[in-house]
């Protein structure tokens, strides 16, 4: 009897110890935020939103008088990002660490660093509006005991084409 409970203890000791092999790793990169309306997606590896559909449902209309395809909802963003100009170094925001939600809510929230200024840029869809947009803010903070010269900046690379003939 005794020799069970020692086995079954050195068991559970070699079982319970932590090996780096089976740590957790990230599998999914995307951020969705929302209102309602319309949905953009922020991608980790990136940096940047890749995402921002015209419409929350797949099929924006039927596609026949059959009902058996549909018109798709279009992606119109090919990117969406931020660039600061750092006392005359410029640079794209695409390097950015600790992405994530702000506080639990739908606020994609990163920061970086560039030339004695913390970057923190922030995405959302705002509640309360009945209509697809996203927000996007940037807040820059310097980190130094000096003056630095800077601005900042926004890509909206958008493919709105031309549109489709149905629905109009």
């Amino acid at each position: 009897m005794n020799l069970t409970r020692t086995i079954s203890l050195v068991f559970l000791l070699i079982i319970g110890g932590t090996s780096p092999a089976f740590a957790a790793s990230r599998t999914w990169f995307e951020l969705p935020t929302g209102n309602g309306n319309g949905f953009q997606i922020f991608d980790r590896q990136q940096n940047r939103i890749t995402t921002f559909l015209e419409h929350p449902y797949r099929y924006v209309a039927p596609g026949s008088d059959a009902r058996t395809s549909g018109v798709g909802r279009r992606d119109l963003a090919h990117d969406i990002y931020f660039g600061i100009n750092v006392n005359g170094a410029k640079t794209w925001l695409h390097n950015q660490t600790e992405i994530e939600y702000d506080n639990q809510t739908h606020i994609i929230h990163g920061s970086s660093s560039h030339g004695g200024l913390t970057a923190d840029t922030y995405y959302f869809a705002p509640y309360g509006y009945q209509g697809n947009s996203m927000v996007m803010l940037i807040k820059l903070t310097n980190t130094t005991g000096s003056a630095i010269s800077a601005s900042a900046f926004a890509k909206a690379n958008l493919k709105l084409g031309t549109g489709r003939t149905e629905p109009s």
